[in-house]
């Protein structure tokens, strides 16, 4: 792979997901253990913000970790695998801004992201914010992979004695689709 994989990256990385069987995405934390993930033969490699944030010796979920998300994933475009990151909620609250953010690391050869709707105050993104972030996202970046993760089985949409309620997962994941 290069640094852009124009779209036969993007759908070689959409193909993946569609194979029969599940897509095995490991995730690196540095250029390390990205090459060595390559090494093991992964033909694409995720990145995780909680790894990231640690490496950099900052707080997971907070948004603190932008640059160092964006820095990663330039070095990472150079190993010859797929690249998807992790960038937690979008590192802003504004739609426009995480849509600008897509397209830089779309720009850098990054093939996908991971946009959670989990907040650091343990609280969902509502979810008419969140599908305007995933739109804002597909709207300008088309072709990039957008992986719209829900946090319901993590954080606060549970019923009783904090059981997950299948229910606000599946309507969270059928507008994620629409969107």
């Amino acid at each position: 792979m290069s640094a852009h994989p124009g779209p036969d990256g993007h759908t070689a990385f959409h193909r993946l997901h569609h194979t029969g069987r599940p897509l095995l995405l490991p995730n690196a934390w540095d250029h390390a253990s990205a090459a060595a993930l390559v090494r093991r033969g992964f033909p694409a490699i995720g990145t995780t913000s909680l790894g990231v944030a640690v490496a950099a010796g900052l707080p997971d979920a907070t948004g603190a970790t932008r640059a160092e998300t964006l820095t990663l994933a330039r070095g990472l475009t150079r190993l010859p695998a797929l690249v998807s990151v992790d960038i937690e909620g979008g590192f802003s609250e504004r739609p426009e801004e995480v849509a600008a953010l897509a397209a830089a690391l779309d720009a850098a050869g990054v093939v996908g992201v991971n946009i959670e709707d989990g907040r650091p105050d343990g609280t969902l993104t509502p979810l008419a914010r969140q599908c305007a972030v995933i739109e804002a996202v597909k709207e300008r970046v088309p072709r990039l992979f957008v992986n719209a993760r829900t946090d319901t089985h993590w954080l606060a949409a549970t019923g009783a004695a904090g059981t997950p309620r299948l229910s606000v997962t599946a309507e969270r994941l059928e507008h994620y689709v629409r969107a």
